[in-house]
């Protein structure tokens, strides 16, 4: 009888903190870890980075899925068991020099995309690094009309972001 033992990595990320400076947006997150699957995950760990929302989105969250060049990395988890779950905290930025500024109203705005690709090795004697789906979720400011994020304003800084958050796209 054969049988697969697979891990089934579930991701959550919350927002902690949140501000825009003379130089970057950062965000301070908690990534909520769960393995549902039926075998152990080892060397877990995340790549993530911060994107500029826009028409190219898509492929730029693809592109960094297959092969990311991340911009902050949450700290590794040796082994995850299965029904184990772990919480880890880690810091994103997007640099202004290359934040993507859109002026609604005479106003510059900033909507930055986080994205998270968590990857794992494929068992405890093969290092070889395997690629789980990645998440992305819409940064910005809770209380927009209808339910939505409202953008970051880019014009006021330095500023903490208090009604920060973050929505699964």
């Amino acid at each position: 009888m054969t049988t697969t033992l697979k891990p089934d990595l579930q991701v959550a990320v919350a927002p902690l903190r949140c501000a825009i400076d003379e130089e970057e947006l950062w965000l301070d997150y908690r990534i909520d870890l769960v393995n549902r699957g039926t075998g152990a995950a080892h060397a877990v760990h995340f790549d993530v980075a911060m994107l500029n929302a826009g028409p190219e989105q898509a492929q730029q969250i693809a592109e960094f899925a297959a092969h990311p060049q991340a911009t902050g990395r949450a700290a590794p988890v040796p082994l995850l068991a299965p029904g184990q779950g772990r919480s880890l905290t880690g810091r994103a930025a997007l640099p202004l020099a290359s934040a993507k500024v859109y002026v609604i109203e005479e106003r510059p705005l900033l909507m930055p995309i986080l994205v998270v690709a968590p990857r794992r090795a494929a068992g405890q004697a093969n290092p070889a690094i395997i690629g789980e789906p990645a998440v992305a979720y819409m940064v910005g400011r809770s209380g927009g009309s209808g339910g939505r994020l409202a953008p970051i304003r880019a014009d006021v800084r330095p500023k903490l972001i208090r009604d920060a958050a973050l929505k699964p796209l």
